[in-house]
């Protein structure tokens, strides 16, 4: 599976759980100079037409588009659940994964396909509010525990064979609060071994917009999901093995 054979096919995952939280990645999707073949659009206990923030049409945004409504998830303010669901649909060679927490370049598509080397196994790229880079120096490129846990999920891109070889994102993870994706981006690392990419490129840049809705919850649950974290990232057997889901 590495390096593609051919252009890659490219699915774009959105999954929320807050109203018009899908408002966001459909204006940034709508700017994108390269248009994906796919994009899964993923509302967990919500109304679509809420979800889509006013946004009327979708039509010519992508070659194909997938919609899935869940019920509320016991993972009540994390994206997990409503990811393994999208993922379960995916078609592209490539998931990108964009949520309401960034806003991306028109060049975000391209630029990740061109940061996914043979070499690497995983691409993302962010800043916090405020302008301070959510991943830790500029443009990092190591197969390292230190820039595996500097993924930032709202903006990243993997191939899907080896994200579905991983299972998708491990759903014991309750908000996550970054902890889900960086256990991600390391069993990704661990399967593929490969690199994983924390870059700024400004291409792949993608900014987190000011967010409060559910802050308050997931603060208090920051120290259980780095605790976890912590013990699975530290078991090298426990990285091999597919993400843990629960029955849906």
């Amino acid at each position: 599976m590495w390096p593609f054979k051919r252009h890659p096919s490219v699915s774009v995952l959105c999954a929320t759980f807050r109203p018009s939280g899908l408002a966001i990645p459909i204006a940034c999707l709508k700017r994108q100079a390269l248009k994906p073949d796919q994009i899964v659009f993923v509302a967990d206990g919500i109304d679509f037409r809420a979800a889509m923030g006013g946004y009327t049409s979708v039509t010519g945004i992508a070659n194909r588009l997938d919609w899935i409504t869940i019920s509320r998830s016991p993972n009540l303010y994390g994206n997990c659940i409503p990811l393994n669901a999208g993922l379960d649909i995916v078609k592209g060679d490539v998931t990108m994964v964009l949520t309401d927490l960034a806003t991306i370049s028109d060049k975000w598509i391209e630029g990740h396909l061109a940061l996914l080397t043979k070499n690497t196994c995983l691409v993302s790229g962010g800043t916090e509010v405020g302008g301070r880079w959510f991943p830790f120096g500029e443009g990092a490129t190591l197969k390292s525990s230190a820039t595996a846990s500097a993924v930032y999920g709202a903006s990243l891109s993997i191939r899907t064979v080896l994200l579905r070889k991983i299972g998708g994102w491990d759903e014991r993870f309750n908000g996550g609060h970054g902890y889900d994706d960086f256990l991600l981006a390391h069993r990704a690392v661990a399967h593929s071994g490969l690199e994983c990419t924390v870059s700024t490129d400004p291409r792949v840049v993608a900014h987190r917009p000011p967010h409060d809705d559910g802050d308050k919850v997931i603060i208090r649950t920051v120290e259980e999901n780095k605790a976890l974290f912590e013990a699975l990232r530290s078991d090298q057997k426990e990285l091999l093995k597919p993400a843990w889901r629960s029955l849906r």
